[in-house]
């Protein structure tokens, strides 16, 4: 009994720690948008997400573990193409020089605050339905088909957005900045990097929430006790309860803000994409045969605002 009423003194205050280390990685990568504004949603954006998925696939197993590896992929593979493309290609410093002097006219730099306090709840919600899966599989959850197909989702959303920017960037490389990808990916998707995002961060919601539906409360014994001991100190068997009025609405959180990110990142660049090539009939057809994926109707474009 001692034991037990032990373990009870403890969980909460574990639970509260998981929620404050989770909060603070996606918070502190997203704070170098106050060295450079562009980098609290790219670099910041990439790493929040690989290293909170880091934290809970160190003691993840079996599938819970495939899942927050895709994240780790997705946080990883963005920070290495963003750092690639602004070494490599020029316009890509200089858009980000622009965007720097237009956020330094808008005032100081503890301005941009309440913006990256934003964007880190944003990447936190994505990560939580890596909470939710990993907090059932702690619990012995058995995932069936669905949750299985909610993986594969992840991943060919991964793989279809990492291509498309892979195609895209050789051939503009080889044919100029000014030319019309429609080989590849986007002979079926006019923006697969944004579409694949979709997907991907879709399917992440839609294996939380399958995780979620599995939860229920922990029997103690001595394996949920030696199991407790063998994870790092913030991780904690709260009850179901608790876990769906924190992680569950984050997790919807986070889905709808990306979403609503992407329509909109879509949108602009359909937008300039018919002021540029609109008269072109190699642009025409292509428009004709392709798929944008979920976008805004009217969005509010800027140059600088999606590539």
């Amino acid at each position: 009994q001692h034991d037990g009423h032990d373990a009870r003194i403890g969980l909460p205050q574990q639970a509260l720690s998981l929620g404050q280390t989770l909060s603070a990685t996606c918070l502190g990568p997203t704070l170098l948008g106050l060295w450079r504004s562009e980098y609290g949603v790219s670099y910041g954006y990439g790493s929040a997400v690989a290293l909170s998925a880091y934290l809970l696939w160190r003691d993840a197993t079996g599938l819970a573990a495939v899942h927050l590896f895709c994240l780790m992929l997705y946080g990883m593979r963005l920070n290495l193409f963003l750092l690639w493309r602004e070494l490599c290609i020029p316009r890509f410093r200089e858009m980000r020089n622009r965007i720097e002097d237009r956020a330094v006219q808008q005032g100081g730099r503890l301005n941009r605050l309440p913006f990256i306090v934003t964007c880190a709840l944003l990447y936190l919600g994505l990560v939580a339905p890596g909470v939710l899966v990993f907090k059932a599989s702690v619990r012995g959850a058995q995932f069936g088909s669905g949750f299985r197909l909610a993986l594969l989702g992840m991943y060919v959303g991964w793989g279809v957005a990492a291509f498309g920017d892979l195609y895209k960037s050789v051939v503009k490389a080889k044919e100029g900045k000014d030319a019309i990808v429609t080989g590849g990916p986007y002979a079926l998707l006019r923006h697969p990097n944004y579409t694949g995002e979709q997907l991907l961060w879709s399917a992440n919601f839609v294996a939380g929430l399958l995780a979620a539906a599995t939860l229920h409360p922990v029997v103690r014994s001595r394996h949920t006790k030696h199991l407790l001991q063998g994870l790092h100190g913030f991780h904690a068997l709260q009850s179901p309860k608790a876990i769906l009025l924190t992680w569950l609405p984050l997790s919807a959180l986070g889905l709808l803000g990306i979403i609503f990110v992407l329509m909109q990142a879509t949108a602009g660049l359909e937008k300039r994409q018919r002021e540029k090539y609109g008269e072109e009939e190699k642009y025409r057809s292509w428009f004709r045969k392709t798929w944008p994926g979920l976008a805004l109707r009217s969005p509010r474009v800027t140059p600088e605002s999606s590539i």
